[in-house]
């Protein structure tokens, strides 16, 4: 009973001052047993999470971000390029014979980057859930 009548007199006493701890306090009940409970007011810490994240992309960004890392290299962009004058303009070959190659290149290339992201998201939930 005296521990309980010293815990409310400081919660009583930091709510006059107008300092309110932020720190969790622990206060004893008749019965001896602990619990913790907020002062009136105080809200819990929030902390950062702090999960590791290597992978570059999620389900929804996959295809725009990873068409944007495919055609930021010079040499599909140049084809991307020659494949749409030859969409435009009439040639003495089609467009096919460029644009079929272009796009070999491109799904390969994105199913390896896929392949690797899906690894990254593995190794990331591994390291996140490993018990420290």
């Amino acid at each position: 009973a005296v521990v309980s009548s010293r815990v409310r007199e400081a919660v009583v006493s930091t709510q006059s001052t107008g300092h309110l701890p932020t720190r969790r306090r622990s206060q004893f009940n008749p019965t001896g047993l602990c619990f913790n409970q907020y002062p009136e007011g105080v809200k819990p810490q929030v902390f950062a999470d702090n999960a590791i994240k290597t992978s570059k992309y999620t389900v929804w960004n996959f295809i725009p971000k990873n068409l944007y890392e495919q055609f930021k290299r010079i040499a599909n962009f140049y084809f991307l390029c020659v494949v749409i004058i030859m969409l435009c303009i009439e040639t003495p070959i089609g467009p096919g014979t460029t644009m079929m190659p272009l796009i070999i290149v491109v799904t390969i290339s994105l199913f390896k980057q896929g392949y690797e992201d899906y690894q990254r998201h593995k190794a990331d939930n591994e390291v996140n859930h490993r018990l420290v």
